[in-house]
């Protein structure tokens, strides 16, 4: 063996290497071209995905604000009594009392 800089070396050994390490080193030397289609599919499956349930909850939530208007509390009708002369005593300490 015989290095740029004028450097010699030899050397009567033999190296045993089997077919296998052969063929590793020719395909590490000569890559292959892969192909990502599983890839991109799973992508724009999963884009179509998101859109679809974006739309559906668009329609779900609008249909469901327009069957009523104004506020409400937690799904049911506010229905409040202004009118405070049904209770028996003006404050909570004077209802409570035993």
């Amino acid at each position: 063996m015989k290095n740029d800089s004028g450097f010699e070396k030899s050397f009567d050994r033999s190296i045993t290497i089997q077919q296998k390490q052969v063929d590793d080193v020719k395909s590490a030397t000569q890559p292959k071209q892969q192909s990502n289609n599983k890839q991109w599919i799973g992508i724009i499956v999963g884009i179509l995905i998101l859109i679809a349930v974006a739309v559906w909850m668009y329609l779900y939530y609008s249909q469901k604000n327009d069957e009523g208007t104004g506020p409400r509390e937690r799904g049911r009708v506010a229905t409040k009594k202004t009118d405070k002369t049904s209770r028996s005593g003006k404050t909570r300490s004077e209802r409570h009392k035993k």
